[in-house]
């Protein structure tokens, strides 16, 4: 599967996660990022790493 094959279904907030709050990333000016967790139903699909390393 490639990147321009995937549709977005659905997006919203996961109210009570709390990774971002106990992971925090700063991006390259310091400043702390937002978190969006991807889910995919493909048997096999995954990501090779996060930009900001892994959680």
């Amino acid at each position: 599967m490639y990147a321009q094959d995937i549709e977005v279904k659905k997006f919203e907030p996961l109210e009570k996660d709390q990774t971002a709050a106990l992971s925090p990333r700063k991006d390259i000016n310091g400043v702390t990022c937002g978190l969006v967790k991807v889910a995919l139903k493909e048997p096999g699909a995954r990501f090779e790493r996060s930009m900001m390393g892994d959680v």
